[in-house]
């Protein structure tokens, strides 16, 4: 039997605004190789929780824990270097940059995580190695050998990562140039291109025809297969959620109302009456 390793947790999360409270009590976990899905009406709470996750916002209750150690606070750049990438409910690309430099964006956090692994290595000395410390920007001003070498890795892997993803031979073309559904797989890769453990997907099928959500579908199957990650996914596509998600979390004015499997979840009246409506998605 397969052990369960929750890679997040979140205990008793509560987010106020002033007087208003986005968030309320709220706790969930994710395992390792899990897809979980976070739905609800518009305003209930659920993109303010990729937010608690991600460092943007430090919850006015409650802790956060990601692979067991307590991240609740920590700054958006140092979260994403420990090992937690995420995408947006808008496009987010550098569009007059290549595909291909979106890419090697991404992959810069690789020069600057000394900060990040020594705050792991705090936590847990014996699992995280202190990080040496690395001259990566007078490196980068005077092109040092040790920088372009490390530029034409880079340059490879973003590459390589492009062809897992379909988009290889829009390497040179610049992000604007893409359509739209190839641009938000190519927001989904340069997500990857951090090197994640937990991917934060914030509404990826929005604005997408029912060919491109399920080409979408079938990409983010693979991604989870080929890169070893647990996803959190936002979706007001339904049958997207129900056809992908193994748990599923409900929201509503930012209180938890529902969890449990896609078939749980469309059968819980509390969520009919909230959300779903009586439409069963499949």
């Amino acid at each position: 039997m397969k052990m369960s390793e929750n890679i997040l947790s979140l205990d008793k999360v509560t987010m106020k605004f002033g007087g208003l409270t986005a968030v309320d009590d709220f706790s969930m976990f994710i395992d390792k190789g899990e897809l979980v899905g976070l739905i609800g009406p518009n305003g209930a709470g659920k993109t303010t929780i990729f937010n608690v996750i991600t460092g943007v916002y430090k919850p006015t209750f409650g802790r956060i824990f990601f692979k067991g150690i307590d991240i609740t606070g920590l700054k958006p750049h140092l979260i994403n270097q420990i090992g937690i990438a995420r995408t947006f409910q808008n496009i987010r690309l550098f569009s007059d940059m290549t595909v291909l430099e979106n890419i090697m964006v991404g992959q810069h956090s690789y020069l600057t995580n000394r900060k990040a692994l020594n705050f792991l290595h705090k936590q847990d000395t014996k699992k995280y190695p202190k990080a040496s410390w690395k001259p990566w920007l007078f490196s980068a001003i005077f092109k040092t050998p040790d920088y372009m070498k490390m530029e034409s890795i880079m340059r490879k892997n973003a590459f390589d990562l492009l062809g897992k993803v379909g988009l290889q031979k829009y390497a040179d073309l610049k992000a604007s140039a893409l359509p739209y559904g190839q641009q938000r797989k190519l927001e989904i890769a340069r997500a990857l291109a951090t090197n994640p453990t937990l991917l934060l997907l914030d509404e990826p099928a929005a604005g997408m025809n029912p060919q491109e959500s399920q080409e979408l579908l079938e990409s983010i199957r693979k991604i989870m297969e080929d890169f070893s990650l647990a996803i959190l996914l936002i979706e007001h596509d339904m049958k997207f959620v129900m056809n992908i998600c193994e748990r599923i979390y409900v929201l509503d004015y930012g209180k938890l109302i529902s969890r449990g499997s896609p078939e749980a979840v469309q059968n819980d009246k509390k969520v009919i009456e909230a959300y779903l409506g009586d439409k069963i998605y499949v």
